[in-house]
């Protein structure tokens, strides 16, 4: 995941740039914050900023919008920003609160890391404890980071790092330690391995000891701006549709097949917002047609470009170019596979627009 994939959160961002480019990490740091602010979203992205091979630092002018004024960010390409994004980097793992299901005896987190995976993804890395119970199946059950976790994170820590300069080990929801077992993560929080970084992410300190609290540098990371969430939202998407409908005039089926990776590294909720995004445009640019739009809320730009777009929306397209799009949302919801969606439905709209 890059910074650029986090919604909002642009001053914490460039805080966590400077540390990682001064060099001043500390080595253990906790995101503390409510729900829905992209808490795991933003250490999954610093920890692969700090093991990006070829970092990307942006100077006034060099960033265009997709970048949502990021000050710098993980190239995204090189060998270990590949695996983070996969979250399958052998230095970087993950301990979050699960339990026992079905015929199980005993659990960890290792017992659910697939699961976690297509969870992260699928969901760009925003959900609630609520829904990652129920994708694992707990029920009634509470979750806990329990005594196997604990022993597999100091396990860990006695090998040595396998490629990566630093080792990330995030905790998810640490105020669901079980029991006295966070006590055993005292030592390893104050003299950790070298090379190693915990990321600790939490609701809820008042249910965090004393004694973790004291070993680890607060991040506070602050419930989301949701004016700034729609000004990035609407640039990013806005950018994005018009390098869509661009590539679907000129039925450039390469650069539609990566446009459509593009989008499926998203995640669910944002390709849904783009989606939704495309519809919204597609019908003012019906009303643009008839004369009937009201253009005041929207930037002289994308009035040019909706306008020199609409001959291409007409009586003859007009219900299945939406019809597709509303289907490709349907799918979304029931996690269709983004890249193969997205092309399908760029091929379909590109036949669409040669009828006018």
């Amino acid at each position: 995941m890059q910074f650029k994939n986090i919604i909002g959160q642009r001053e914490l961002i460039q805080k966590l740039t400077a540390m990682a480019l001064s060099g001043r990490v500390p080595h253990a740091q906790l995101f503390l914050g409510p729900k829905g602010n992209q808490k795991l979203g933003l250490a999954i992205a610093y920890g692969q900023f700090l093991n990006c091979k070829d970092k990307q630092i942006f100077s006034d002018g060099e960033r265009s919008l997709s970048e949502v004024e990021v000050p710098a960010d993980s190239c995204g390409v090189c060998s270990s920003c590949v695996k983070f994004q996969n979250l399958a980097h052998p230095d970087l793992h993950f301990f979050f609160p699960n339990n026992k299901t079905g015929s199980m005896r005993e659990s960890d987190s290792s017992d659910y890391m697939d699961d976690w995976r297509k969870m992260v993804i699928e969901h760009n890395a925003e959900f609630t404890l609520n829904q990652w119970y129920d994708a694992i199946g707990l029920g009634n059950s509470q979750g806990y980071i329990n005594k196997r976790d604990i022993d597999n994170v100091i396990k860990t820590l006695t090998y040595k790092n396998f490629e990566a300069p630093t080792r990330i080990i995030i905790l998810w929801m640490v105020e669901k330690f079980y029991s006295d077992n966070s006590t055993r993560l005292l030592k390893v929080l104050e003299e950790p391995a070298e090379g190693t970084v915990f990321l600790l992410i939490s609701e809820n300190t008042n249910q965090i000891p004393a004694t973790i609290l004291s070993r680890t540098q607060l991040i506070r990371v602050p419930k989301i701006n949701q004016a700034v969430v729609r000004t990035e939202d609407d640039n990013f998407n806005h950018e994005n549709f018009v390098e869509w409908m661009r590539m679907c005039l000129k039925v450039d089926t390469a650069q539609l097949n990566e446009f459509s990776k593009k989008m499926k590294d998203l995640g669910r909720e944002r390709l849904k917002l783009f989606l939704n995004h495309a519809l919204n445009k597609i019908q003012l640019t019906v009303m643009i047609n008839y004369h009937n739009a009201d253009t005041a809320q929207i930037s002289p730009e994308e009035q040019a470009f909706l306008t020199k777009f609409s001959p291409y929306i007409n009586s003859a397209n007009l219900i299945k170019f939406v019809t597709e799009i509303e289907k490709a949302v349907y799918h979304v919801e029931r996690n269709a596979n983004g890249h193969l969606l997205m092309f399908d439905l760029s091929i379909k709209l590109s036949g669409l627009l040669k009828k006018q």
